[in-house]
This record gives structure tokens, C-alpha cells and sequence, in this order.
């Protein structure tokens, strides 16, 4: 099976090289536009003096929190 990219025009929705379903979360932009969002990975960035910060962390942010908060 061919691997399908989910974008705006097929409603956010493809599919895996396995045939798995690829659902995304489809979002309207602030200048009018849409995005299909995904869950993404944010590292940290430390300053140079704090000492409790590490760069090894991280979080992963949900597609609704990707879209509410234009993280694109």
C-alpha cells in the first residue's frame, strides 16, 4: 500500500507505508489558513547558569495544545 501524507486537502487523514491510519488534527490558522497538527517534542533550553536545568529534557505536547497555541 502507498504511503498517503495527511494535508488540509484529504482532511487531515492518510495512511502508513503498514496501512495503518495517519489521523491528524486539522487547525485553522489565525490568518485564515489550515494545518493538519501532530503531537511535538519540545526540548529545553537552559540558561547558562542554572544549574537544576537539564538539556536531556523534554516534553511532548498534544495536536489540540500544538493548535491552540500556534506551535507550528
Amino acid at each position: 500500500m502507498a504511503v498517503v501524507t495527511p494535508t488540509v486537502a484529504n482532511h487531515c487523514i492518510g495512511t502508513f507505508i503498514s496501512g495503518d491510519v495517519d489521523r491528524r488534527l486539522k487547525c485553522l490558522k489565525s490568518d485564515g489558513t489550515s494545518t493538519c497538527a501532530t503531537w511535538r517534542y519540545f526540548t529545553v533550553s537552559c540558561g547558562k547558569v542554572n544549574s537544576q536545568c537539564s538539556t536531556t529534557s523534554g516534553a511532548f505536547v498534544s495536536a489540540s495544545v500544538c493548535c491552540a497555541q500556534n506551535l507550528w
